[in-house]
């Protein structure tokens, strides 16, 4: 976003992370409340800027007026783009469908919510009389509505990257398309000077300079790159903290080698299976998919989707950051958990769905039995009695065995895990039961269990003691319902099938439960 002096600018995540550069001033955000900002837009005199979120909500600083939202609207489709009318007094919102949302003295002039739309609708601009809009997609497809005209689109152009938005020129005789690859697009008189395509790097936004002889293209790495009159005033990559999503004193590093055992360890273990052993519920394929709890990594470029939910009382709502090619746990026909993960290490957020399934339709609503964000720096619980994507209210995602970390020799971290029963009770981390069984012996939800530390693993692959160090150090923690003593990790090419084999070799009495607080039973 650049500042209307042209001497300085302003970049916000999606997540309401704001730095400001130059003349660019920070005058407050809506950081922390779990938004997702889709645009922001400053005031016609620099003193105030909306935030526009997803969801439809509208967060108005300075001297920018609020004029309405359309958070509490039923939207078939998420919010994607906005723009203020050209003295402030008003407003449009875009929705994804191309449903258009007018609000203060902004003009409704027409929306594509009834057009067969080949690809979603992915941002607008007003003409400079605010008497008419254009709409584009993300094929390029350009809708002219009003007194916007018509001066060209890129929906038949081979685009190696969708377009990501849209840009007016001051006279409105022209417009600029940019693509996440960094393609610029010039259309009328709209002036091109470079692109950021030959880069490799993934784009999220671009902003013009006030007198349209440059613009300015931001990277999701958070990186600013120039061209024409603009000029570089820093760069949020400068500053961007790493996301560790394993900060010390947060409860997947716990380390529980020193905690006392619980009174009723051997109970639960029983109930588990004594006898029984471990077993990798993860590997390279089985029954033609791959073996394991997928994820996919996924920045402020990626496509956001609605999704509905069943338990939608205990879920977050959407959208969720979902590629058109997310992995879903079992495979597209999968009759299993269909579990997906969204992995954002750029906001360090994830996100996670249960029983996710896809649109009939491109471009159409996600469904799922419930869903999930967590902030990865913090690990913060979920509200007591709610679900996650797992049974237990537990992320799936930090406590999966993955083959980098074995690869390198360490992980830091606890594993999940699923056992055949659990009883009407869960212990934190997790914050949700999901039985009806009063038996004390039964293991509740959120149990922590580790690895003896008289139990042997000189004789197993180097590997496999990786795993089965961090369960003398970090434990199990039972997350599901499912098979006893089954451990999660994500399914990966490169993992020895027959070396994870050999964890069937550790028995359920190698176990044993340590004490990490009270039951609770809401």
């Amino acid at each position: 976003m650049s500042w209307p002096s042209g001497d300085g600018y302003v970049v916000v995540s999606r997540s309401g992370k704001l730095w400001a550069f130059g003349s660019g001033r920070d005058l407050g955000s809506p950081e922390g409340l779990g938004v997702d900002l889709v645009d922001v837009r400053t005031s016609s005199v620099g003193s105030g800027y909306w935030m526009f979120g997803s969801d439809g909500g509208v967060f108005a600083y300075g001297d920018a007026a609020f004029h309405g939202s359309a958070a509490t609207l039923p939207l078939r489709e998420p919010i994607v783009g906005a723009s203020p009318t050209s003295d402030g007094t008003g407003y449009w919102l875009v929705a994804a469908d191309g449903g258009v949302f007018a609000y203060g003295d902004a003009a409704f002039h027409g929306s594509a919510a009834t057009l067969p739309l080949r690809e979603p609708i992915v941002g607008m601009s007003p003409t400079p009389g605010g008497l008419g809009y254009w709409l584009v997609a993300a094929d390029g497809g350009v809708f002219a509505y009003g007194d916007a005209g018509f001066f060209g689109s890129a929906a038949t152009l081979p685009l190696v990257a969708p377009i990501i938005g849209m840009l007016p020129t001051p006279t409105g005789g022209g417009y600029w398309l940019f693509a996440s690859d960094g393609g610029v697009f010039a259309y009328g008189d709209a002036g091109f000077f470079g692109s950021g395509a030959t880069t490799g790097e993934v784009f999220t936004s671009m902003a013009p300079t006030p007198d349209r002889d440059g613009y300015r293209l931001l990277t999701a790495s958070g990186r600013v790159s120039v061209f024409g009159s603009a000029t570089d005033l820093g760069s949020p990559a400068d500053s961007l903290p790493v996301c560790d999503p394993y900060p010390a004193g947060t409860w997947p590093t716990l380390d529980v080698s020193a905690l006392p055992v619980d009174p009723r360890s051997d109970a639960y273990i029983a109930s588990i299976g004594a006898s029984g052993n471990l077993h990798p519920d993860f590997g390279t394929v089985w029954n033609g998919a791959p073996n394991g709890i997928p994820y996919v990594e996924v920045d402020d470029s990626t496509p956001r989707r609605a999704v509905t939910f069943l338990y939608d009382d205990e879920s977050d709502p959407g959208p969720y950051p979902i590629p058109d090619d997310a992995p879903i746990e079992g495979g597209p026909t999968s009759d299993g958990d269909r579990h997906v993960l969204m992995v954002d290490t750029g906001n360090c957020v994830l996100h996670e769905l249960f029983d996710a399934r896809p649109p009939a339709t491109p471009g159409g609503v996600w469904t799922a039995g419930s869903g999930a964000r967590f902030d990865m720096s913090t690990w913060a619980l979920r509200p007591e009695g709610w679900t996650s994507a797992d049974a237990a209210g537990l992320p799936i995602w930090p406590l999966l065995v993955r083959y980098d970390e074995v690869a390198a020799g360490s992980i830091d971290h606890a594993i999940r895990m699923t056992v055949p029963r659990t009883q009407a009770a869960y212990v934190h981390p997790a914050t949700h039961l999901a039985s009806s069984d009063t038996d004390p012996d039964l293991p509740p939800m959120g149990l922590r269990l580790r690895l003896r530390a008289d139990f042997d693993v000189s004789d197993f692959p180097p590997e496999v003691r990786v795993i089965l160090t961090a369960m003398k150090t970090y434990g199990v923690i039972v997350a599901d319902n499912g098979s006893a003593w089954f451990i999660s990790g994500a399914p990966d090419p490169r993992w020895d099938d027959e070396a994870l084999a050999t964890l069937r070799n550790v028995p359920g009495s190698a176990f044993e439960v340590v004490d990490t607080g009270e039951q609770l039973r809401p």
